[in-house]
């Protein structure tokens, strides 16, 4: 595999990665939300991680749920997160200006 090909793998990798982690996230705090609802003011810290381990467990099911539902939380959340995970990983620019003149030396330089 050459360098160019190893640097996408990289980057899709980490978008992956990005992706699932925040995904993940979004599903707890919907969850914690639904919880919230549910019990008022009958929530023990018990409570909560049993509720979440059971979310993970189902976890399929939960997702096709929401999905079904047309979650709004669920669906513009996960667009977020997709376009957030996208940008981050964007790549470097094309620098301009003073930035490319560190790798040029010409101000300042004994030239």
């Amino acid at each position: 595999m050459n360098d160019t090909a190893k640097a996408v793998l990289k980057k899709l990798t980490w978008i992956l990665i990005t992706f699932i982690f925040l995904e993940a996230i979004l599903l707890m705090a919907l969850e914690a939300m639904f919880i919230l609802s549910e019990y008022k003011l009958d929530i023990t810290g018990d409570l909560v991680i049993q509720e979440i381990s059971a979310m993970f467990q189902k976890l399929p099911t939960i997702i096709q749920s929401y999905w079904q539902e047309k979650n709004p939380f669920f669906i513009l959340g996960t667009a977020a997160i997709f376009i957030y995970s996208l940008v981050l990983h964007k790549g470097k620019s094309k620098k301009e200006g003073w930035d490319t003149e560190n790798k040029n030396a010409y101000h300042g330089s004994a030239r």
